[in-house]
Protein backbone atom coordinates (compact mmCIF):
# COMPACT_ATOMS: atom_id res chain seq x y z
CA UNK A 1 0.00 0.00 0.00
CA UNK A 2 1.56 3.43 -1.29
CA UNK A 3 1.22 5.94 2.14
CA UNK A 4 -0.19 9.04 1.20
CA UNK A 5 3.00 11.17 1.92
CA UNK A 6 4.70 9.22 -1.05
CA UNK A 7 1.99 9.58 -3.71
CA UNK A 8 3.68 11.71 -6.27
CA UNK A 9 1.52 15.34 -7.10
CA UNK A 10 0.43 15.12 -10.67
CA UNK A 11 1.67 17.80 -12.93
CA UNK A 12 -0.54 20.35 -13.74
CA UNK A 13 -0.99 20.68 -17.51
CA UNK A 14 -3.13 23.43 -20.06
CA UNK A 15 -2.87 23.47 -23.12
CA UNK A 16 -2.99 27.20 -25.57
CA UNK A 17 -2.66 27.72 -28.92
CA UNK A 18 -1.86 30.71 -30.94
CA UNK A 19 -3.44 31.84 -34.25
CA UNK A 20 -1.13 33.66 -36.32
CA UNK A 21 -2.83 35.97 -39.17
CA UNK A 22 -0.15 37.18 -41.00
CA UNK A 23 -0.34 39.42 -44.51
CA UNK A 24 -0.79 36.68 -46.88
CA UNK A 25 -0.38 33.44 -44.36
CA UNK A 26 -2.32 31.56 -41.31
CA UNK A 27 -0.44 30.07 -38.68
CA UNK A 28 -0.65 28.22 -35.39
CA UNK A 29 1.58 27.27 -32.37
CA UNK A 30 0.06 24.40 -30.08
CA UNK A 31 2.00 25.12 -26.58
CA UNK A 32 2.00 23.35 -23.18
CA UNK A 33 1.74 24.78 -19.80
CA UNK A 34 3.46 22.65 -17.32
CA UNK A 35 3.83 23.68 -13.62
CA UNK A 36 4.47 27.62 -15.15
CA UNK A 37 6.86 26.38 -18.04
CA UNK A 38 5.65 26.66 -21.66
CA UNK A 39 6.75 23.91 -24.09
CA UNK A 40 6.05 24.18 -27.66
CA UNK A 41 4.70 21.28 -28.98
CA UNK A 42 3.76 22.03 -32.83
CA UNK A 43 3.40 24.41 -35.73
CA UNK A 44 1.84 24.61 -38.69
CA UNK A 45 1.74 27.16 -41.37
CA UNK A 46 -0.18 27.63 -44.97
CA UNK A 47 -0.33 29.91 -47.74
CA UNK A 48 -3.19 31.76 -47.97
CA UNK A 49 -2.81 32.44 -52.04
CA UNK A 50 -3.70 36.01 -51.30
CA UNK A 51 -3.84 38.96 -48.58
CA UNK A 52 -5.47 37.64 -45.74
CA UNK A 53 -7.87 40.92 -45.25
CA UNK A 54 -9.37 40.00 -48.25
CA UNK A 55 -10.35 36.96 -47.54
CA UNK A 56 -13.89 36.04 -46.63
CA UNK A 57 -15.02 34.76 -43.53
CA UNK A 58 -15.31 31.38 -44.47
CA UNK A 59 -11.93 31.49 -46.46
CA UNK A 60 -10.50 32.68 -43.33
CA UNK A 61 -11.90 30.08 -41.19
CA UNK A 62 -11.00 27.19 -43.68
CA UNK A 63 -7.46 28.36 -43.20
CA UNK A 64 -7.55 28.86 -39.59
CA UNK A 65 -8.66 24.81 -39.35
CA UNK A 66 -6.62 23.44 -41.33
CA UNK A 67 -3.54 24.66 -39.33
CA UNK A 68 -5.55 23.84 -36.07
CA UNK A 69 -5.98 20.40 -37.09
CA UNK A 70 -2.72 19.87 -37.92
CA UNK A 71 -1.23 21.09 -34.24
CA UNK A 72 -3.79 19.22 -32.29
CA UNK A 73 -2.36 16.24 -33.70
CA UNK A 74 0.43 16.46 -31.08
CA UNK A 75 -2.38 16.71 -28.32
CA UNK A 76 -1.85 13.82 -25.67
CA UNK A 77 -4.81 11.19 -26.38
CA UNK A 78 -7.91 12.63 -24.12
CA UNK A 79 -6.77 16.51 -24.47
CA UNK A 80 -8.13 19.19 -25.97
CA UNK A 81 -7.55 23.19 -26.45
CA UNK A 82 -9.81 25.98 -26.96
CA UNK A 83 -7.75 28.54 -25.08
CA UNK A 84 -6.36 31.06 -27.90
CA UNK A 85 -4.37 33.85 -28.30
CA UNK A 86 -4.73 35.90 -31.52
CA UNK A 87 -1.47 37.59 -33.68
CA UNK A 88 -2.49 39.77 -36.31
CA UNK A 89 -1.46 42.59 -38.88
CA UNK A 90 -0.87 45.79 -36.95
CA UNK A 91 -3.48 47.16 -39.45
CA UNK A 92 -6.20 44.77 -38.45
CA UNK A 93 -5.85 47.44 -35.14
CA UNK A 94 -7.32 51.04 -34.99
CA UNK A 95 -4.84 53.34 -34.49
CA UNK A 96 -5.20 56.02 -31.13
CA UNK A 97 -2.93 59.08 -31.95
CA UNK A 98 -0.75 59.78 -28.44
CA UNK A 99 2.98 60.94 -28.02
CA UNK A 100 3.85 56.92 -27.58
CA UNK A 101 3.27 55.94 -30.86
CA UNK A 102 0.17 55.25 -32.82
CA UNK A 103 -1.29 52.72 -30.08
CA UNK A 104 -0.30 53.75 -26.59
CA UNK A 105 -1.78 51.20 -24.53
CA UNK A 106 -3.41 49.06 -27.26
CA UNK A 107 -6.12 49.60 -30.08
CA UNK A 108 -9.04 48.08 -30.65
CA UNK A 109 -9.28 44.49 -33.57
CA UNK A 110 -11.10 46.78 -36.42
CA UNK A 111 -14.83 45.48 -36.51
CA UNK A 112 -14.83 44.25 -39.87
CA UNK A 113 -11.84 41.92 -39.20
CA UNK A 114 -13.31 41.62 -35.88
CA UNK A 115 -16.01 40.09 -36.86
CA UNK A 116 -14.36 37.26 -38.76
CA UNK A 117 -12.24 36.52 -35.33
CA UNK A 118 -15.79 35.98 -33.79
CA UNK A 119 -16.82 33.41 -36.33
CA UNK A 120 -13.54 31.13 -36.12
CA UNK A 121 -14.17 31.77 -31.92
CA UNK A 122 -17.43 29.89 -32.52
CA UNK A 123 -17.53 27.69 -35.10
CA UNK A 124 -13.92 25.87 -33.66
CA UNK A 125 -15.07 26.46 -30.02
CA UNK A 126 -12.50 28.50 -29.23
CA UNK A 127 -11.77 30.68 -26.25
CA UNK A 128 -9.88 33.62 -27.08
CA UNK A 129 -7.77 34.88 -24.05
CA UNK A 130 -6.22 38.30 -25.94
CA UNK A 131 -4.48 39.30 -29.14
CA UNK A 132 -0.77 40.03 -29.66
CA UNK A 133 -0.21 42.95 -32.74
CA UNK A 134 2.60 40.47 -34.73
CA UNK A 135 5.22 43.77 -35.05
CA UNK A 136 4.88 44.78 -32.34
CA UNK A 137 5.56 41.39 -30.53
CA UNK A 138 8.82 41.48 -33.34
CA UNK A 139 10.31 44.96 -31.92
CA UNK A 140 9.92 44.30 -28.43
CA UNK A 141 11.65 41.01 -28.87
CA UNK A 142 14.56 41.87 -30.93
CA UNK A 143 14.77 45.17 -28.18
CA UNK A 144 14.61 42.28 -25.23
CA UNK A 145 17.59 40.27 -27.27
CA UNK A 146 19.71 43.69 -27.91
CA UNK A 147 19.49 45.21 -24.38
CA UNK A 148 18.68 48.56 -25.49
CA UNK A 149 15.74 50.16 -27.34
CA UNK A 150 15.24 49.47 -31.08
CA UNK A 151 15.39 52.34 -33.69
CA UNK A 152 14.56 50.97 -37.53
CA UNK A 153 12.80 50.64 -40.69
CA UNK A 154 11.28 47.52 -40.38
CA UNK A 155 9.93 46.22 -44.06
CA UNK A 156 7.76 43.38 -44.43
CA UNK A 157 7.58 41.84 -47.72
CA UNK A 158 4.54 39.83 -49.28
CA UNK A 159 3.41 38.04 -52.68
CA UNK A 160 1.74 41.52 -53.67
CA UNK A 161 2.55 44.39 -51.10
CA UNK A 162 4.80 45.90 -49.00
CA UNK A 163 4.60 46.80 -45.47
CA UNK A 164 6.89 49.27 -43.88
CA UNK A 165 7.23 50.15 -39.90
CA UNK A 166 9.03 52.86 -38.71
CA UNK A 167 10.70 52.49 -35.36
CA UNK A 168 11.81 54.78 -32.92
CA UNK A 169 13.31 53.74 -29.50
CA UNK A 170 11.32 50.58 -29.70
CA UNK A 171 7.75 52.65 -30.74
CA UNK A 172 6.33 52.22 -34.09
CA UNK A 173 5.97 55.69 -34.81
CA UNK A 174 4.64 55.41 -38.52
CA UNK A 175 3.50 52.41 -40.39
CA UNK A 176 2.83 53.03 -44.75
CA UNK A 177 2.11 50.18 -47.22
CA UNK A 178 1.72 50.09 -50.80
CA UNK A 179 0.92 47.42 -53.44
CA UNK A 180 4.14 46.46 -55.23
CA UNK A 181 4.78 48.08 -58.36
CA UNK A 182 8.02 48.40 -60.31
CA UNK A 183 10.02 46.32 -58.07
CA UNK A 184 10.32 45.38 -54.12
CA UNK A 185 12.98 48.30 -54.29
CA UNK A 186 11.36 50.67 -56.05
CA UNK A 187 8.12 50.58 -54.01
CA UNK A 188 10.07 50.54 -50.85
CA UNK A 189 11.51 53.75 -51.91
CA UNK A 190 8.83 55.34 -52.77
CA UNK A 191 7.15 54.77 -49.34
CA UNK A 192 10.15 55.93 -47.61
CA UNK A 193 9.65 58.87 -49.63
CA UNK A 194 6.00 59.38 -47.62
CA UNK A 195 7.02 59.23 -44.10
CA UNK A 196 6.62 62.34 -42.55
CA UNK A 197 6.83 61.07 -38.54
CA UNK A 198 10.84 61.80 -38.43
CA UNK A 199 13.32 64.70 -40.29
CA UNK A 200 16.10 61.59 -40.21
CA UNK A 201 15.13 58.03 -40.77
CA UNK A 202 16.90 55.77 -39.21
CA UNK A 203 19.63 54.07 -40.68
CA UNK A 204 18.99 50.57 -40.06
CA UNK A 205 16.52 48.73 -42.38
CA UNK A 206 15.32 45.25 -41.00
CA UNK A 207 13.97 42.61 -43.67
CA UNK A 208 11.09 40.38 -41.76
CA UNK A 209 11.33 36.62 -43.10
CA UNK A 210 10.85 36.79 -47.29
CA UNK A 211 11.48 33.52 -49.37
CA UNK A 212 13.97 35.16 -50.92
CA UNK A 213 15.58 37.92 -48.14
CA UNK A 214 19.08 37.31 -49.31
CA UNK A 215 18.42 38.63 -52.66
CA UNK A 216 16.80 41.83 -51.65
CA UNK A 217 19.29 42.66 -48.77
CA UNK A 218 21.66 42.43 -51.64
CA UNK A 219 19.41 45.07 -53.62
CA UNK A 220 19.08 47.03 -51.16
CA UNK A 221 22.55 47.63 -49.90
CA UNK A 222 23.56 48.41 -53.88
CA UNK A 223 21.18 50.66 -54.18
CA UNK A 224 21.81 54.44 -54.51
CA UNK A 225 18.99 56.02 -52.68
CA UNK A 226 17.46 59.37 -53.74
CA UNK A 227 18.41 62.39 -51.99
CA UNK A 228 14.75 63.51 -51.32
CA UNK A 229 15.19 60.22 -48.70
CA UNK A 230 16.65 61.26 -45.68
CA UNK A 231 19.10 58.72 -44.45
CA UNK A 232 22.13 60.32 -42.45
CA UNK A 233 24.06 58.03 -44.14
CA UNK A 234 23.87 54.77 -46.15
CA UNK A 235 21.67 51.89 -44.19
CA UNK A 236 23.10 48.93 -43.26
CA UNK A 237 20.22 45.38 -43.95
CA UNK A 238 19.68 43.06 -41.63
CA UNK A 239 17.86 39.81 -42.16
CA UNK A 240 15.51 38.64 -39.45
CA UNK A 241 16.14 34.32 -38.95
CA UNK A 242 13.26 32.51 -40.07
CA UNK A 243 11.11 31.31 -36.98
CA UNK A 244 12.05 34.62 -35.31
CA UNK A 245 8.56 35.90 -35.57
CA UNK A 246 6.98 32.76 -34.10
CA UNK A 247 9.65 32.76 -31.51
CA UNK A 248 8.61 36.63 -30.43
CA UNK A 249 5.18 35.85 -30.61
CA UNK A 250 5.73 33.32 -27.92
CA UNK A 251 8.12 35.01 -25.78
CA UNK A 252 5.42 37.60 -25.64
CA UNK A 253 3.03 34.89 -24.64
CA UNK A 254 5.15 33.91 -21.89
CA UNK A 255 6.32 36.96 -20.97
CA UNK A 256 2.67 38.17 -20.33
CA UNK A 257 1.63 34.78 -18.05
CA UNK A 258 4.67 35.17 -16.05
CA UNK A 259 6.06 31.69 -17.57
CA UNK A 260 9.48 30.45 -18.72
CA UNK A 261 9.94 29.01 -22.10
CA UNK A 262 11.37 25.55 -22.11
CA UNK A 263 13.01 25.67 -25.87
CA UNK A 264 12.97 28.41 -28.99
CA UNK A 265 9.99 27.86 -31.18
CA UNK A 266 10.36 26.14 -34.33
CA UNK A 267 9.90 27.61 -37.66
CA UNK A 268 6.61 26.95 -39.58
CA UNK A 269 6.71 23.63 -42.43
CA UNK A 270 7.99 25.23 -44.99
CA UNK A 271 5.65 25.01 -48.74
CA UNK A 272 7.10 21.76 -49.79
CA UNK A 273 6.43 20.29 -46.48
CA UNK A 274 3.14 20.77 -46.49
CA UNK A 275 2.94 19.77 -50.44
CA UNK A 276 2.23 22.79 -51.62
CA UNK A 277 -1.30 23.48 -49.87
CA UNK A 278 -3.08 26.27 -50.55
CA UNK A 279 -6.07 27.68 -48.93
CA UNK A 280 -9.34 26.36 -50.82
CA UNK A 281 -13.25 27.13 -50.59
CA UNK A 282 -14.95 24.19 -48.41
CA UNK A 283 -18.21 23.91 -46.89
CA UNK A 284 -18.75 23.98 -43.19
CA UNK A 285 -19.72 20.38 -43.57
CA UNK A 286 -15.49 20.20 -44.08
CA UNK A 287 -14.32 21.68 -41.08
CA UNK A 288 -12.77 18.78 -39.24
CA UNK A 289 -10.00 17.99 -37.03
CA UNK A 290 -6.99 15.75 -36.68
CA UNK A 291 -7.76 12.80 -34.48
CA UNK A 292 -4.81 10.46 -33.05
CA UNK A 293 -3.03 11.84 -36.18
CA UNK A 294 -5.11 11.35 -39.09
CA UNK A 295 -7.97 13.17 -40.93
CA UNK A 296 -11.34 12.50 -40.37
CA UNK A 297 -12.17 12.76 -43.49
CA UNK A 298 -13.67 16.18 -43.00
CA UNK A 299 -16.26 14.82 -40.47
CA UNK A 300 -16.28 15.29 -36.60
CA UNK A 301 -17.27 12.49 -34.50
CA UNK A 302 -20.26 12.48 -32.26
CA UNK A 303 -18.56 12.84 -29.19
CA UNK A 304 -15.94 15.33 -30.22
CA UNK A 305 -19.39 17.23 -31.87
CA UNK A 306 -21.24 16.89 -28.76
CA UNK A 307 -17.71 18.02 -26.67
CA UNK A 308 -17.55 20.99 -28.34
CA UNK A 309 -21.54 21.60 -28.04
CA UNK A 310 -20.72 20.94 -24.04
CA UNK A 311 -18.35 23.67 -23.91
CA UNK A 312 -18.73 27.15 -22.65
CA UNK A 313 -21.15 28.97 -25.31
CA UNK A 314 -19.52 32.08 -26.83
CA UNK A 315 -21.49 34.93 -26.85
CA UNK A 316 -20.68 37.72 -29.63
CA UNK A 317 -20.66 40.68 -26.73
CA UNK A 318 -17.85 37.51 -24.58
CA UNK A 319 -15.85 37.43 -28.07
CA UNK A 320 -15.64 40.79 -28.24
CA UNK A 321 -14.25 41.73 -24.77
CA UNK A 322 -11.75 38.67 -24.43
CA UNK A 323 -10.14 40.11 -28.05
CA UNK A 324 -8.31 42.69 -25.73
CA UNK A 325 -4.32 43.45 -26.43
CA UNK A 326 -2.17 41.07 -24.19
CA UNK A 327 -1.99 43.62 -21.45
CA UNK A 328 1.50 45.49 -20.84
CA UNK A 329 3.60 44.98 -17.24
CA UNK A 330 3.90 48.30 -15.31
CA UNK A 331 7.40 50.22 -16.13
CA UNK A 332 8.84 48.90 -13.20
CA UNK A 333 8.70 45.73 -14.27
CA UNK A 334 10.95 46.52 -17.25
CA UNK A 335 9.06 43.79 -19.30
CA UNK A 336 8.97 44.57 -23.18
CA UNK A 337 5.55 46.31 -24.75
CA UNK A 338 4.23 43.54 -27.13
CA UNK A 339 0.43 45.30 -27.10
Amino acid sequence: MQLPFLKTKDKQKNFFLSLLIKPDRVGAILFEEINSKLFILSTNEIDTGGDTAKLSGEELLSAADKVISFVEGKLPEGAEVDKTIFSVPYYWVSEASGPEGLRPGGGKIRQEYLDKLKRICKDLGLVPIGYIVSIEAIVASLQQSEGAPVSGIFIEITRDKILLYVVRAGKIIEEKQSETEESIIKTSEKLLQEVQSVDVLPSKIILLDYKDASGVQQEFLSHQWQKEIPFLHLPQVMILERGFENEAIINGVATQMELEVLHNVRAPRSDEETQGEKLEQVGAQDFGFVKDGREDGGQRTEDSAQKTEDRENIQKDDVSEKLEPIKEKSKDDEEPNIS
